[in-house]
């Protein structure tokens, strides 16, 4: 069950890729660093933009943005 503050504040954030740091497997959402995985079947590209899906327990699901028309 997400809290008031993750429900609020997390989700649904849309994130550029600068937000991820690779090599430590973190995201920072809102001036606070998180695990991460990446939703099921998509990866980080460079200039891609990603959406917080949802948080279990102390890590975020990422999904891509689909910016296209």
């Amino acid at each position: 069950m997400l809290s008031n503050f993750e429900k609020q504040n997390i989700v649904g954030q849309v994130l550029p890729s600068s937000s991820f740091d690779l090599k430590e497997g973190l995201v920072e959402v809102i001036g606070n660093f998180y695990h991460y995985q990446m939703a099921v079947g998509q990866e980080l590209t460079p200039n891609g933009h990603y959406r917080v899906k949802e948080a279990r327990g102390n890590q975020l699901i990422i999904e891509v943005v689909n910016t296209k028309g």
